[in-house]
């Protein structure tokens, strides 16, 4: 079964839009919640806002936006540097602490990750083509945003992809590991 990008959570017949909306029904979210969301600790998010790489929660409590920036930084450092996705992440929507400056709700670009990822013909070789079908509806409030966009979706994605490259060598690898050990 599939996951959400970054989440514990199994995708079953959910998209991501639902998935994160039904966790806010109730309002922001505190950390218990994040961490039955993703399995990550309070440490872990205590140095991701102390290295500015997510934003402050207010009163204890992260919104939509905070819990979609939690998902993409977990789903990809796996296979990149934290700062590099801070790099990532601050060249399609700048500083985190500053919402002015973004070119995309982080909740929409998680959205747009999952339907990139959840698309039929998502492949390697089909990742151009599933982040330009994705962004068809994206219209640019600044010159360049839907090309900042479209390059950030298609380095998220194929981190994506090496992820399940790296866990599927990982499992063959176990798998030869403990066949010698029995022999």
């Amino acid at each position: 079964m599939k996951r959400f990008p970054g989440s514990i959570i199994d995708i079953e017949n959910s998209n991501a839009s639902d998935f994160l909306n039904i966790l806010f029904l109730g309002g922001d979210i505190v950390m218990a919640q994040i961490k039955s969301i993703t399995g990550l600790g309070t440490p872990t998010l205590q140095n991701w806002v102390n290295r500015g790489f997510l934003p402050n929660p207010k009163g204890k409590k992260y919104n939509k936006n905070q819990l979609a920036r939690i998902l993409i930084i977990n789903s990809l450092r796996k296979t990149v540097k934290l700062d590099d996705i801070h790099k990532l992440l601050f060249f399609v929507n700048g500083n985190p602490n500053d919402e002015s400056d973004d070119i995309i709700e982080e909740s929409t670009l998680y959205v747009l990750i999952c339907n990139v990822c959840q698309n039929s013909e998502f492949s390697l070789s089909n990742v151009d083509k599933c982040v330009i079908e994705a962004l068809s509806q994206y219209n640019e409030r600044t010159k360049g945003a839907k090309k900042r966009l479209e390059i950030t979706l298609k380095i998220i994605c194929q981190t994506l992809i090496a992820n399940d490259l790296l866990d599927s060598s990982e499992e063959l690898f176990f798998q030869i590991t403990n066949q010698n050990s029995t022999h």
